[in-house]
């Protein structure tokens, strides 16, 4: 259906909505569903009220379209009345206003011709446990399997005309950056399409295209919706190969909506209108997070057309990579990633919404940290609790995002494996390490800022880096520990490691005179207590400085010369420091770690872990409080001339 037909049929009168129900009804009974059956529904051509019929069928033989959206607020306020075959009521089953919308829109739609279709919401018995679990526990297979998955983005805004525009504004720009999508797919690592320009063949919004504000603000919150916040819809998304996209009645191109995403992501089309509308649009998560979500599922596309094979993640990648994302249930959190990871059939999880959320997330670390004998679960779960009375233990996943950072290669400890084991009945984990030292001073945090970042929020963020960095620079006095401050601020700078120690102290004097300028040029409340004592540290940064290059420490103001500005251009995308921390170390060794780490805390490293961990004592044992950076350990260097065997201890977590 074209979009100029599309518009003069939406123009000759709104969708007809249901009314919502008050007062006594009869609700429809369900009736028990067998192993390896599902429940599907045919949609009535009705002109009013929604009417269907539901049919238990094989699954393996069912044809049928899956919906993916979002359910919206828990009230349902609105209802669908079941029929039998002789189209006589059995009942009705409530609804969400969103799934209202969405039956609505279905039901007309003129280029969705079967009216058959398997909704969660409806096919399974939302009040029985027992049957949820078992339902869950084929969602893989069902969406897997499905003729088509349609995604549901919502009904049409009232402003119709300026709806249908913004649509034209998305075909529109599809078919101009077409050439873009091959080189997107094939490169290693989106970043770099992001940082080298050479990679796409256009980058240019096509002149003829409106620069009307208005609509590209409209076509923002059409593709920027409800699809990119709900947990379940990866899933929904990812498994199957055939998908669609619904905005009111109008069929949209799945790729393509996914495309101009990747296409503002890339900072290829206007990204400030995307900031503008962050705040309007309640996705809780960055746009790089937002980045992680949809890229793998627009791969599989790609891989589908192309015949490549793309291999799913690990339980614990995805529990951290869909960290942010909504779901009603705490414990789908878990069970919405299941269809899509690798290892699930080693781990042995099942759905059971018998379990509370703290027994399945326990039960599920515990599995896989047995499973694998490695540590990677405590990357993705540090700083979330330092509360050693919560309901869940230290090490357990928690349900709640982390910022990573992104440390490959690092290894301070030797052995990769943990041979983990668990007590009080999984209540301690207990690992074997080695407790290096004891923090002694921690610098002031980095705040985690909002995902819509602005320039205000970006220009915070280096005040209180610079913050940050001054509070170290108060506690060091050489030139090694200067440089280990560099490492512990550019964790894993991906363009390579700086060479030395006078690269190092050059890079920090650059850097520490960019972030004071933005921050004198533009004042702010926030650190101007720090920003008076920059000169004073500049020019202690300079004295130590033993390099080749001059360093004039009466001209600290001056602006950057090409080669200093370039360090710091390279450097700036590189800081980790977001929700982080500095800390020193009793025998003067700098971390870069979570910002709930304090004075007396230890340092240890662990078996099977691929990082340095912040401990806390509590009563001999200790609570897991984050993780911690330094270059000079990696590759076991804090182990040279000894074994673990000899030095190693048992550490038990609460």
């Amino acid at each position: 259906m074209s979009i100029n037909a599309a518009t003069q049929e939406m123009q000759s009168g709104c969708d007809p909505t249901t009314d919502n129900v008050d007062g006594e009804e009869k609700i429809y009974q369900y009736q028990p569903i067998e192993d390896g059956m599902i429940r599907v529904i045919l949609l009535q051509p009705t002109e009013t009220r929604l009417e269907c019929s539901i049919r238990k069928v094989k699954l393996s033989e069912a044809r049928y379209q899956a919906l993916s959206y979002e359910w919206g607020g828990v009230d349902t306020p609105f209802r669908i009345q079941v029929l039998n075959d002789e189209d006589e009521p059995l009942g009705a089953i409530p609804l969400t206003t969103n799934l209202d919308s969405a039956l609505q829109n279905l039901r007309t739609a003129p280029t969705i011709k079967s009216k058959i279709f398997w909704i969660d919401q409806i096919s399974i018995n939302q009040n029985d446990d027992e049957e949820k679990s078992h339902q869950v526990a084929l969602m893989g297979d069902i969406y897997e399997n499905a003729q088509q998955v349609i995604t549901y983005l919502g009904p049409h805004s009232s402003d119709l005309d300026l709806e249908f525009r913004a649509l034209g504004l998305l075909d529109r720009l599809t078919r101009h950056f077409a050439l873009n999508l091959p080189h997107i797919a094939s490169a290693k690592g989106i970043s770099r399409c992001l940082y080298d320009e050479t990679l796409l063949p256009v980058r240019e919004v096509p002149p003829d295209v409106s620069d009307s504000d208005v609509e590209w603000r409209a076509l923002v919150r059409i593709i920027y919706g409800a699809w990119l916040r709900r947990l379940w819809m990866v899933q929904e998304n990812f498994l199957c190969p055939r998908n669609i996209m619904l905005r009111g009645k109008i069929e949209l191109d799945w790729t393509s909506v996914v495309s101009v995403v990747l296409l503002f992501e890339l900072q290829v089309l206007p990204t400030k209108v995307v900031y503008d509308e962050w705040p309007f649009l309640r996705i809780s998560r960055s746009t790089n997070d937002v980045l992680n979500q949809i890229l793998p599922t627009w791969e599989r596309r790609c891989a589908f057309v192309d015949d490549r094979n793309i291999q799913l993640n690990s339980l614990v990648m995805n529990l951290h990579l869909c960290a942010s994302l909504d779901c009603k249930d705490p414990r789908d959190k878990i069970y919405a990633v299941l269809g899509i990871s690798s290892d699930i059939k080693d781990l042995e999880i099942v759905p059971d919404y018998n379990l509370s959320f703290q027994d399945l997330y326990v039960y599920v670390s515990c599995r896989i940290y047995l499973t694998s004998q490695e540590l990677l679960l405590l990357r993705f779960i540090g700083g979330q609790s330092v509360d050693h009375n919560s309901d869940l233990p230290s090490w357990s996943y928690h349900g709640l995002p982390k910022t990573e950072m992104d440390v490959r290669k690092y290894h301070p400890h030797p052995s990769t494996k943990c041979n983990v084991r668990f007590e009080e009945v999984n209540k301690v984990m207990v690992v074997r390490g080695r407790v290096l030292s004891r923090i002694r001073f921690v610098s002031s945090p980095v705040d985690s800022f909002a995902p819509s970042t602005t320039a205000t929020q970006r220009r915070l963020y280096y005040i209180q880096v610079i913050e940050a960095i001054i509070s170290m620079l108060d506690e060091v006095n050489n030139e090694e520990t200067l440089s280990q401050l560099v490492s512990a601020l550019l964790p894993a700078p991906r363009w390579g490691p700086l060479d030395n120690h006078f690269d190092d102290v050059f890079c920090l004097w650059c850097v520490c005179r960019y972030f004071a300028a933005v921050s004198i040029k533009r004042p702010s409340p926030i650190g101007t207590s720090s920003i008076e004592k920059v000169p004073e540290h500049l020019r202690k940064i300079g004295r130590l400085y033993k390099g080749p290059v001059a360093i004039d420490l009466e001209d600290i103001w001056s602006e950057l010369n090409e080669h200093e500005q370039h360090l710091v251009d390279e450097v700036i995308h590189h800081i980790c420091m977001e929700g982080r921390a500095f800390a020193l170390s009793q025998d003067n060794q700098v971390f870069n770690t979570t910002c709930q780490a304090r004075e007396g805390d230890v340092v240890a490293l662990l078996a099977g872990g691929n990082l340095s961990y912040i401990l806390r004592l509590v009563e001999e044992r200790y609570v897991y409080i984050g993780d911690a950076y330094a270059r000079h350990l990696k590759d076991g260097a804090a182990y040279e001339g000894m074994s673990p065997e000899e030095v190693d201890e048992e550490i038990r977590l609460i």
